[in-house]
Formats: C-alpha cells, sequence, structure tokens
C-alpha cells in the first residue's frame, strides 16, 4: 500500500469522495490526516472533497475541529488562488475576515497577497477582510505586494479605499517602493 499522503494525493486528484468516506467511516483518518486532505483538497480548488470531510466534522459536532479545518482551507484556496473554495466556504457562512493563521497572525488577504492572487484579493475586499491587518512582522499585505513588487495587487486595494498615502506614512521604509510603484500606475 502507499503511504498516507499518497493515497490522499490520489484521492484529491481522481475526486474518489467514496475512498475518503470509507477512510473516515472506518476511522482511518486522524486530525493530522484530515488536516493534510483538506489542505491538498483547497490547493487544488476540489470542493468535493472539502464537502465530504466537513459532512464528516458535522456529524460528529465536533465545531472547534471545524473552525480549524475550515481556517485551514481558507488560508489554502487564498495562496493558492482558487476563488471557487473561498466563495463555497462564504456560502457555508465561514467569516473570512475571522480567519488568520494562529502562529504568523497573517490573515487570508497577506496569503493572497504574498502568492499574487489578483483574484482572490478582489474577493476578499467584497467580503471586507482588512488590508491594514498586520502579521507577527508588523506587515500588511499592502506592504508584502510592494515590498516583493506585485503592483497587480495594488489596483484591487486601492480600489477598496485603502489610503496609500495614510499607509505609506505610517512606514516609512515604503516611501521608495510606492514612488516606484506609481511610475509604473
Amino acid at each position: 500500500f502507499k503511504n498516507f499522503e499518497e493515497c490522499v494525493t490520489d484521492i484529491v486528484k481522481y475526486n474518489d469522495t467514496r475512498a475518503l468516506k470509507a477512510f473516515i467511516n472506518n476511522h482511518m483518518l486522524t486530525d493530522e490526516h484530515i488536516q493534510i486532505c483538506a489542505s491538498k483538497a483547497a490547493h487544488v480548488g476540489n470542493v468535493d472533497i472539502l464537502k465530504c470531510l466537513l459532512d464528516h466534522f458535522q456529524v460528529d459536532d465536533q465545531q472547534a475541529r471545524v473552525n480549524t479545518l475550515l481556517s485551514t482551507v481558507a488560508l489554502n484556496a487564498s495562496a493558492s488562488g482558487h476563488v471557487n473554495v473561498l466563495r463555497w466556504l462564504v456560502s457555508h457562512s465561514v467569516d473570512l475576515k475571522q480567519v488568520k493563521n494562529s502562529s504568523t497572525n497573517e490573515n487570508v488577504a497577506h496569503m493572497a497577497a504574498a502568492h499574487n492572487q489578483v483574484n482572490v484579493l478582489k474577493l476578499l475586499v467584497e467580503q471586507g477582510v482588512s488590508l491594514t491587518s498586520q502579521n507577527t512582522d508588523h506587515q500588511t499585505p499592502l506592504h508584502i505586494a510592494l515590498r516583493s513588487g506585485k503592483i497587480d495587487l495594488l489596483r484591487p486595494m486601492l480600489d477598496s479605499g485603502l489610503d496609500l498615502k495614510a499607509e505609506i506614512k505610517n512606514d516609512k521604509s515604503l516611501i521608495k517602493v510606492a514612488a516606484a510603484f506609481c511610475q509604473d500606475f
């Protein structure tokens, strides 16, 4: 038999919800396994696998585990550019404004900015996700976009009403980067 990670890769790749349900029904999935499966499904945008995992948790009625799972899914989908997964999460009452990585304090907008996911960022702006939230390094999604030269991300940020001048005023190190950006815009 393949190791678990290879099995999960195949389950997600081939959208094999039947095999996943068999794993679940035979109590062969630990929380770590479920997180791996959810991460892989979010990374490739496989909503069917995510639905199957969520159904399992709703049967068990373990809200803390569900919240952790959904946060992992939202962060991975933001980084991978899967707007469909994020829309599915929103349709299941996930408040994207509340999703953060507990160790880095990065929200879904940080993830989208770090991975140049413009369409994700547009959805996050629509959902009211903070663009001024700071991670543990005191960086906002704007900082990440400017420092990495990802100027495509700035249009949805500015369209959302983000005050570039005020943000730069608060962080003098961004002045050179913002000046270069303004020439390109």
